[in-house]
């Protein structure tokens, strides 16, 4: 099997602040930059691509600029940052420790403010005797759903006890080789 899209949007996550200049009020960056320079910004970086692919998809309240969008443009780069701002407010994304703890609700509390009663969140979570496999991945992106495939790194903190040690969000583009 395969399945593959071409359109959705890869934003960078890595935002560094721009030198400061005065606005005649105060000293701001521009570009304005993420919270530590969006190094732990990977979950809303995820669901921010899909907000663009949306946008551009007939949903163009999703994204700042209210309309489709060359979100790769250098004219853009301020509307995504603002954008993965906002993802990452909602989401409570620590700069330090990322999004610990309100991904999905960060994620529809977005989405009922820029399109509300539109879009349904679900997820699927690995545990003790069961993860999602590619087969389950692949049928929710054929009917029509956006998948964001989380992992996280766990350490050996004693007998049977592990620490989550990190971690990485990042958006489904395309499956290949899969089998349902």
């Amino acid at each position: 099997g395969s399945y593959v899209n071409g359109f959705m949007p890869d934003f960078d996550q890595k935002r560094q602040p721009g030198p400061l200049f005065f606005d005649g009020m105060q000293f701001i960056p521009i570009p304005a930059g993420l919270p530590g320079t969006g190094y732990n910004y990977c979950s809303p970086t995820a669901h921010t691509n899909t907000m663009g692919y949306l946008a551009n998809h007939g949903f163009p309240a999703l994204m700042p600029g209210g309309a489709a969008q060359a979100w790769g443009s250098q004219s853009n780069y301020e509307r995504v940052t603002d954008a993965l701002q906002e993802m990452g407010v909602r989401m409570q994304t620590d700069p330090d420790d990322g999004t610990l703890c309100c991904g999905q609700s960060g994620l529809i509390e977005y989405l009922d403010v820029h399109a509300p009663g539109k879009f349904t969140v679900s997820g699927q979570v690995a545990s003790e005797l069961y993860a999602p496999s590619l087969g389950d991945l692949a049928f929710c992106a054929i009917a029509g759903g956006f998948v964001h495939i989380m992992v996280g790194w766990y350490e050996n903190t004693g007998i049977n006890e592990w620490d989550k040690a990190g971690g990485h969000v990042t958006t489904m583009v395309a499956l290949e080789g899969w089998c349902g």
